[in-house]
Parts: structure tokens; sequence; C-alpha cells
């Protein structure tokens, strides 16, 4: 798929976008009001068959916003792909955000740690990701994350080893070895696991539980957004939306599972 980093304060041209790109996308009728309110932090698009995810948020961390978006955006460079000289993120930045993404990706694939182990024999300077984990309050997943990779692949972790702790343990609980590199079910199970990633780093508390609170409850323009299919009050809507999605998943997992081998093989714990 292809991630795209929208600059903030261009919520008119992400729409003009969303439109050109996919022009029966079906939030597009009320796009402008849920990017003028913050209310979502992405756009998932499909274009000649291309999924694009649209990002209005860099690290879309989805219950918190990132804290210095500036600091990513100032990691821009150019790069030459077929003769077009292209904007995108430079090796710091990119390999801060495979971090975050292989968390959202439940570690699931080699794939995501293979990006990952690119990326980090190309710095040679670990003091802007640590100033940026440390003010983004994500010290400890990142550096979590990358020990994983790193020693799954033999690696040296050229970071640091993470802070040790409740922090720690609360990351190994949520991620532990038995669920990561378990291909396709990873797709359709522990979904939710990335909800935590900001809560198991630090001063976040706070901004976790509203960002909880509005999920569970979330506006009704966002509302009809994910659930465009159910009517009724509020409560109604929101009920009859999640059931839906909840079979849909149901069958998902199940698609998911009698796919995989009769006898995968087993993870260390």
């Amino acid at each position: 798929d292809l991630d795209v980093v929208v600059p903030p304060g261009h919520a008119r041209e992400v729409v003009d976008l969303v439109e050109a790109l996919h022009p029966d996308h079906r939030w597009l009728h009320i796009l402008p009001e849920l990017i003028a309110t913050g209310h979502i932090q992405s756009i998932d698009l499909v274009t000649d068959g291309i999924p694009i995810d649209l990002h209005l948020d860099p690290l879309k961390l989805e219950i918190v916003d990132s804290r210095h978006p500036e600091a990513i955006w100032e990691r821009v460079t150019q790069v030459e792909v077929a003769g077009s000289r292209l904007p995108c993120l430079d090796t710091e930045a990119s390999l801060f955000l495979a971090l975050v993404h292989l968390h959202k990706d439940r570690f699931r694939y080699l794939i995501g740690y293979a990006d990952i182990a690119r990326l980090v024999a190309r710095i040679p300077d670990w003091t802007w990701l640590d100033g940026l984990a440390s003010s983004e309050g994500l010290t400890a997943p990142m550096k979590a994350t990358l020990a994983t990779v790193t020693a799954e692949l033999g690696l040296n972790d050229p970071w640091g080893s993470p802070p040790r702790g409740g922090k720690r343990f609360l990351w190994k609980t949520l991620w532990p070895r038995r669920i990561q590199l378990i291909g396709a079910p990873g797709r359709v199970r522990y979904r939710y696991r990335q909800m935590f990633i900001p809560l198991v780093g630090s001063g976040r508390a706070m901004a976790v539980a509203r960002g909880w609170f509005a999920r569970v409850f979330p506006p009704r323009a966002l509302l009809d957004a994910y659930y465009p299919d159910s009517g009724g009050p509020y409560f109604w809507k929101a009920l009859a939306g999640r059931l839906q999605r909840r079979r849909q998943r149901h069958h998902q997992r199940r698609q998911a599972l009698a796919a995989q081998p009769s006898d995968p093989p087993e993870r260390r714990p």
C-alpha cells in the first residue's frame, strides 16, 4: 500500500485529494467536518486497486494526537524515483514511524521486521530519535519494539535496552512473543492492543483516558462515518453498528484461521 502524510492546516486540500482519488468515498460528504473538528487522524482510500493510507497525524496513534508533528515535518527530504524527485521522510523519521506501525500491525509479518533492520543499518546518530521518543512519551514502547526486532533477527540493538519496570512488564503482556509473526490471523486478532501504545509510554494517562472515552462515545459525525448503514438514536446506532462490525470481524477471523496450516509452528512464550 501507499502511505501519504499530509501537513497540518491543509484540510481543504485533503478533501479535494480524496474527491480526486476516491470520488465515491463514503465519508466524502462529511469529511470537512471530520477534519475540521479533529475527529479523524487518517483516511483509507483505494485508487486503481492501490490502498492509500492518508495520514492527517504523522504517528496516527488514534486515541491521542502527536505532541510535536512539526518534528516529523522537519525531517522531509527528497528522493529520486523513476527520474522524478519526490518529498519523503528521512531515515530517522521513517524508522520511528516503522516502529509505531509494527505495533499497529501486531508484529504479524516479517516484512515489518526487515524494513526496520534496513533502516537501522543506515542511522549514524540516535540523538534525534531519543529526543522525539522522549517528547512524545514513547521511549518505552519504541525501544521495546526495536529490541524485539533485533533479538528476533539476531542483530545488535544500537538504541539500548528499553526501560525496565511496570511499563516494560505491561508491554510484554500486551505484545507477548506468542502473538508475533503469526501471519494472517494477526490481521483480525488483537486489533485493540494498539490503543495501549501511548499508555505504555509516559505522561499520557489523562490523554489516553480522554481518547478511550471518545472512542466509546464518539461524536455523532464520527458515528455516522463508522456506521453509515445503521440508523436510529445515538445509542441505538452505536450498539447496532458495533454488533454488526463484530459479526463481520468474527467472520473474517474464522476465514483467516481456516486458511492457516493445520499445524503452525510454535512460538516461544
